[in-house]
């Protein structure tokens, strides 16, 4: 996360893997760097990912346990970096819906708090950090075509709500944007 130069703009949307292994030191690094770009942007969205959660088996001797809602409490409180756990958030003068969705869920694939949501209002963005199921046409780099497989679930969830932005992590070497259409028949 420590790059020099980031471009301002209005919202700053980040989508997990602040850590490696679970690591506490770099969730509280990485708040840090949230906090000193806050003069750049009007919001900073943040959602968890795999990474950022300790787990025994891969942690070194001596390792903090890691809560990362506990350390966005302390560490950002009354900044303008919000941790998103299976919630939604009006951003842009209440303009703009973003539904977060946690690792927890991403990883039993369960997408029912975007339902939940597009009941009240639409969705305008909705951040994870495993994506949709990708076309194998789209897979716009060289990796192994199942490592783009996704989530069905979200991509119905995508498609049933006409979500119209989409913003995925996990896939760390999967960098740019993918349509995603739903086929006519």
């Amino acid at each position: 996360h420590a790059l020099d130069r980031m471009p301002s703009g209005d919202i700053l949307i980040h989508c997990g893997d602040m850590a490696d292994r679970g690591n506490v030191e770099h969730i509280r690094s990485c708040i840090g760097w949230f906090h000193a770009l806050e003069q750049q942007y009007k919001e900073i969205v943040v959602i968890g990912g795999n990474h950022d959660r300790s787990r025994p088996s891969r942690m070194r001797p001596g390792q903090e346990i890691l809560n990362v809602a506990e350390e966005f409490a302390r560490l950002a409180q009354g900044t303008k970096v919000k941790l998103l756990q299976d919630e939604c958030i009006l951003c842009h003068g209440g303009r703009l819906c973003i539904v977060g969705v946690s690792w927890k869920s991403c990883a039993s694939n369960d997408f029912s708090r975007i339902h939940q949501a597009s009941k009240a209002r639409h969705i305008d963005v909705v951040v994870a950090h495993i994506h949709a199921n990708l076309p194998k046409e789209s897979i716009p780099t060289p990796l192994d075509p199942r490592a783009w497989q996704g989530s069905e679930d979200l991509t119905r969830a995508v498609l049933e709500h006409h979500i119209p932005l989409c913003c995925f992590g996990h896939i760390h070497w999967g960098r740019g944007g993918v349509p995603i259409q739903q086929q006519r028949r």
